[in-house]
């Protein structure tokens, strides 16, 4: 008998249908995480306790679905989780920390207590790790990384390319790529990593036009042509790429469109913390959680957190005993 609407395979349910895929696969996760939290709740657990039954019986639950599912997942569906999560850690009642310090790791001052939604991006960008240094030699990916046709990773990652326009397995992480960089407070900023031909952040130089044999001789990213955040000599970019002197009024057109874009950045690293951990690294073990300790220590919310709270004018104070007390003074417990 021949399905029409769909079939379960190795646990998912394969669907065309994003609503149809969403109600048979993730919501039966969360109803039975909701039913687990119910069961746990009533017991007389500390709160680290409480984190740690979060961890060890709902995260395993959901994270083969975050791993395996086709469509992008929207964000109410996270924060559905975090609401009964809230209410499992506080029994319903007072919340007196906070989720976002909650999420940080023991010695940055948290319980280590998993975020689902980087986890979730985690399990995304691992596929585009393995795509990037495996390609079609992972069998796990290699019906994927085909499906993309000429689509190069470059352009999901830097490209002009219409998000619809890119196939459906590149569309998911196309858009976990992003929403990640915004939320490490990247997305925008140039690194020697960005793409000079096929990018969206300096528009100017990629409307530039004759320059395919650049392109061809290696001179394909920022960090080809500057050094330091400064643009390169004609004899420096000669000497190493082989340009010949023909090319000189096209190193002037190219030096003019891309130095207001250098100007306005006061420093150019050579890659930020997601380039590092995704492109230029190949995770062999461990794949999800490695790119998940990077998310969650670059997230630009512990500084401001231990500024709102005193806890940094608190520990630079000098100690006059060997022992540091358990909360600042004034504290209560």
């Amino acid at each position: 008998m021949i399905q029409t609407e769909g079939f379960k395979y190795l646990g998912v349910y394969i669907t065309r249908d994003p609503d149809i895929a969403k109600s048979r696969n993730l919501m039966p996760v969360l109803d039975q995480m909701v039913a687990d939290m119910c069961f746990w709740e009533p017991l007389p657990l500390s709160l680290l306790g409480r984190a740690a039954i979060f961890k060890m019986v709902c995260l395993p639950r959901l994270l083969y679905q975050l791993q395996n599912f086709p469509f992008p997942i929207a964000a109410v569906y996270f924060s559905t989780i975090e609401t009964h999560l809230r209410g499992f850690l506080w029994q319903h009642g007072v919340v007196r920390i906070a989720l976002t310090k909650c999420y940080k790791s023991t010695f940055d001052g948290g319980i280590a207590l998993p975020d689902i939604l980087a986890y979730y991006r985690a399990a995304q960008l691992v596929v585009l790790n393995e795509w990037w240094f495996g390609g079609a030699r992972d069998p796990a990916y290699a019906s994927e990384f085909w499906a993309m046709g000429d689509t190069s990773i470059q352009q999901i990652l830097y490209g002009t390319i219409v998000p619809s326009e890119l196939p459906p397995a590149a569309r998911t992480v196309f858009a976990v790529w992003r929403s990640t960089l915004r939320s490490i407070k990247w997305h925008g900023k140039l690194t020697e990593e960005s793409p000079l031909w096929e990018g969206t952040m300096m528009p100017q130089v990629a409307g530039l036009r004759g320059f395919r044999r650049w392109d061809l001789i290696g001179i394909s990213k920022i960090g080809h042509v500057t050094q330091n955040g400064i643009f390169k000599s004609f004899t420096d970019l000669s000497s190493e790429y082989g340009l010949h002197r023909s090319q000189f009024c096209k190193y002037l057109q190219l030096r003019h469109a891309i130095t207001p874009y250098l100007a306005a950045q006061i420093d150019l690293p050579e890659h930020n913390p997601l380039e590092a951990k995704v492109l230029l690294t190949h995770i062999k073990a461990h794949k999800i959680s490695h790119i998940y300790k990077t998310l969650v220590i670059h997230t630009p919310t512990l500084l401001h957190l231990l500024n709102s709270h005193g806890w940094l004018t608190y520990q630079t104070l000098p100690l006059m005993t060997g022992r540091r007390p358990l909360c600042p003074p004034g504290a209560q417990l």
